[in-house]
Parts: structure tokens; sequence; C-alpha cells
């Protein structure tokens, strides 16, 4: 009586939803796999040299803990200098003939990448992005930058919190 018909075949039906457990946390993130590796990446960022320090570190700041708040970890942030670019490179309506390289290595589940880099597509300061996935593994004493922000956003939550 009320099947869809589409080009003289039926339409399929939309794939089951299966419920969530009893008592588990709903994902922030759709089809993020629980069970799914940590895997290590490094994110290259050309940065816009002109753009101001605190700026860059509020993103940096905020990349961090979207990959913490994932169960991730952020091993290390490199600052690689600025250099002159060998082509110009056009964003927001301003040529950059100069840019600022960080080097950034987190562990995450490649969902979280994907959401890592769309923060940095969608930054004014960031002119190019570039992930490359690592066979090998840090030190653990490397991971300062995700233990300082994690202490700070717990600090941050138990100023916030309702007395």
């Amino acid at each position: 009586c009320c099947e869809a018909i589409v080009h003289g075949a039926r339409a399929r039906p939309p794939p089951p939803v299966r419920a969530a457990p009893p008592g588990a946390q709903p994902s922030l993130t759709t089809r993020t796999p629980r069970t799914a590796a940590m895997v290590l990446y490094e994110l290259v960022l050309t940065v816009d040299s002109s753009a101001p320090g605190p700026r860059l570190l509020e993103f940096i700041k905020r990349a961090a803990r979207l990959v913490i708040s994932r169960s991730g970890n952020v091993r290390k942030v490199e600052n690689w200098g600025e250099r002159e670019l060998a082509y110009r490179v056009r964003k927001s309506q301003q040529n950059h003939h100069s840019a600022r390289f960080l080097s950034v290595w987190i562990d995450a589940h490649p969902v979280v990448l994907k959401e890592v880099e769309a923060l940095a597509r969608f930054n004014r300061d960031v002119l190019r992005h570039t992930t490359f996935k690592r066979k090998f593994v840090l030190p653990q004493s490397e991971g300062f930058l995700a233990t300082e922000v994690r202490e700070a956003a717990l600090r941050a939550d138990m100023a916030n919190a309702p007395a």
C-alpha cells in the first residue's frame, strides 16, 4: 500500500537503529567505534605568520580538549618556526608569502581526527594542514600537553560546578 517506488524498483527500507545498552552514555559523534584502536597521527599545520600567539594557543588548546574529551592523547606540540613559502597561499582574501609551521602529535580514533581536521579547516589562521599516520610509538613521557590540558579542564569544571 505505502511502499515507495523509485525508478520502477522498490526503495530499500532504512537500516534498523540499534538501541543503546541500558546505562550507556550516548556518543558525542555519530558512529564512533568504541572498540577501535587508537592511531598515532602527526598533524602539520601551516599557520599565518601574522596571527597572534594567544589566538594560536587557544586553537591548539581547543583541538587538544577535543582529542582528550574523546579518550585521545596529545603527545607533543612542536613549533618549527617561521619560513618563507615556495609559492603564495591565498586565504581570507590575503596573499601569504611566509608562514609558521606547527606539528601536533596525537593518539586518536580516525573519527576524532576528522573533527580536529574540521577545526583546522575552518580556522582563519590555519592556511594548510596535512595529517600523517605514524607507525611508531612515542614514549609516554611526552604526553605533557594532554596532562596539562586535562588538569586545566578539571580545574575549570570544579570552578564552574554549583556549590
